[in-house]
């Protein structure tokens, strides 16, 4: 995440699931938020910045490059995350 930019609260789209390719092939072609139903806290999710692959993490709010695991690789549970608008 760029510098002065905050995160809005998301909702996820539950309805479609796919596999890690799926969501990378989605992500090169239009960009977008995924994360993996599994992962406890909803705020982490991967998007595609500067042609790498990176994640958001909600402890220092910014981007940094993806470790991928297996269990990613493998998993089939990748929902798009939806930026929604700010709550007050």
């Amino acid at each position: 995440m760029t510098e002065g930019m905050s995160p809005r609260p998301q909702s996820v789209n539950t309805q479609k699931m796919v596999t890690f390719s799926e969501c990378l092939e989605r992500m090169a072609q239009s960009g977008g938020r995924y994360r993996r139903l599994e992962w406890e806290d909803k705020s982490w999710y991967i998007t595609i910045q500067d042609e790498i692959l990176m994640v958001f993490r909600p402890d220092d709010k910014k981007l940094h490059p993806l470790k991928v695991s297996v269990g990613d690789i493998t998993g089939e549970d990748w929902v798009v995350v939806e930026r929604t608008e700010k709550m007050s």
